[in-house]
């Protein structure tokens, strides 16, 4: 199923807008995480697309469908929260069963697909046991169960991995992963959580303020950033941002006048401040580091740069000469240069 947001806005009754003007369009097959903090807008984009708020403003379609004023139960959607919510009086197997009885599914039938489904997700044996004797991680999978085994057109994963152990959640995740990806649903997985977000969608749209700043690969929000608050909100270490004006001397003979006169900020990936010369880049500066931690598989050196620290992955701990000035270049890969409204004007592939 494809879904698609044409110019739409939502807010609360007499409140300001959550939502602002909101276009997007999702394959369908697709596994699309909606990337944000609690209040970026990512809860009301899910909660319209379950029906359980209608918009104020534009079109939400299913195919070719508008469905805005289409009730929650005509939708066909299977839905899982971090609040998982099980019917406390029902055990495992009716609890499953229940959106199958809803559907006035024959009892033989219903039977083979639970029993089908808690094979899938592991819980074969817990289906007498009830929801109380249950781990978060037990619960989340039943829930899981119950919201696939009615055959929906549509997953709705709302930061499903919340209420589980973080020891437990990578787990849980593979299983979705498999599960959505045998299945072709298309699925939409709502989190503040990057790492989650980048390791599991095919396509991430970052929200801010009830818009999104990016729809793409991760791959491609990664190292294609359109705006300063994409390139910030990626990346272990962050990106470094300094003002433009403060290394105006040192990529002046790598730019162009026309790109310099208008960049407001440099954004630089750890990984793109290097010691040696890279065969392309933008800047060269001198700078001292001060120190370099190293975690085993990877290190960061920090760096001070004009009372600015600066944090490099490119630099090896075997570096000894700490707290002297040392020449220092920005790779072109990886670092962007942003006008005063935080829009790329160039690095990266315009």
């Amino acid at each position: 199923m494809e879904i698609t947001f044409k110019h739409v806005d939502w807010a609360p009754n007499r409140q300001p807008a959550i939502l602002k003007d909101v276009n997007f369009t999702i394959p369908d097959g697709k596994l699309v995480v909606f990337l944000g903090s609690r209040h970026s807008g990512i809860n009301a984009v899910i909660n319209l697309i379950a029906g359980f708020i209608r918009p104020n403003q534009g079109e939400i379609r299913f195919d070719q469908q508008t469905i805005n004023l289409q009730p929650p139960q005509a939708r066909n959607i299977g839905f899982l929260s971090s609040e998982v919510s099980l019917y406390p009086q029902l055990n495992v197997f009716d609890n499953i069963a229940f959106p199958l009885k809803v559907l006035k599914i024959k009892k033989g039938d219903r039977q083979k697909r639970v029993r089908t489904w808690a094979q899938l997700v592991n819980v074969e044996k817990l289906l007498k046991r009830y929801p109380a004797s249950l781990s978060p991680q037990q619960k989340c999978r039943v829930a899981l169960a119950r919201a696939l085994v009615k055959k929906p057109d549509l997953l709705l994963l709302a930061a499903p991995l919340k209420a589980v152990l973080p020891t437990e959640r990578s787990e849980l995740q593979q299983l979705i992963l498999h599960l959505q990806a045998s299945l072709g649903i298309t699925t939409i997985w709502t989190t503040a959580d990057q790492d989650e977000a980048l390791q599991s969608a095919d396509l991430i749209a970052i929200m801010h303020h009830g818009k999104i700043q990016q729809l793409a690969t991760p791959e491609e929000l990664y190292h294609n950033p359109q705006k300063l608050f994409v390139a910030r909100f990626l990346g272990h270490p962050p990106i470094n941002v300094l003002p433009a004006s403060l290394i105006e001397p040192a990529v002046k003979k790598y730019l162009s006048q026309d790109i310099y006169r208008h960049a407001e900020f440099v954004a630089i990936r750890p990984e793109a401040i290097t010691l040696e010369p890279p065969d392309d880049y933008v800047a060269h500066i001198k700078a001292e580091i001060k120190r370099i931690d190293n975690f085993g598989i990877s290190s960061a050196a920090y760096i001070q740069f004009q009372e600015q620290e600066l944090v490099s992955s490119a630099i090896s701990d075997y570096f000894k000469q700490a707290d002297q000035l040392t020449d220092l270049y920005f790779a072109a890969q990886g670092t962007y240069f942003f006008d005063p409204q935080g829009q790329r004007i160039a690095g990266g592939q315009l």
